[in-house]
């Protein structure tokens, strides 16, 4: 079976059709490598939760030191879900406002336009 991807609206061109397409391919990798990560997460966490509570109930009380990787890991998987669910791509509208906003600006001049 051949699948053409061809316009998906009325009034849409194979060349915005692609843009689109690419952008949810992109948009699917970064939710399923949020997923591994995730996981990777839980279970890392999981084993060194588990570490602690074994060594503490030898030893006595022992500071939980799991929370360290526990809280700054889980920053990074917060960043991670930013990225992958609710960041969205830059809007044709945002890029005229800032090119409307830096025409305005008196330093505009002064800005450097090889950085990508």
């Amino acid at each position: 079976m051949t699948v053409v991807h061809g316009p998906s609206r009325v009034g849409e061109t194979k060349a915005q059709s692609d843009v689109f397409r690419v952008a949810a391919i992109k948009r699917l990798k970064k939710k399923r490598a949020f997923w591994g990560h995730l996981f990777a997460y839980l279970v890392v966490n999981a084993a060194l939760w588990t570490i602690w509570a074994i060594d503490g109930a030898t030893d006595g009380f022992v500071w939980p030191w799991p929370a360290i990787v526990s809280f700054f890991w889980g920053l990074f998987v917060l960043g991670d879900a930013y990225e992958s669910f609710w960041k969205t791509p830059i809007s044709e509208q945002e890029i005229e406002r800032e090119v409307a906003r830096l025409r305005g600006s008196a330093s505009f001049a002064a800005l450097d336009t090889d950085d990508d």
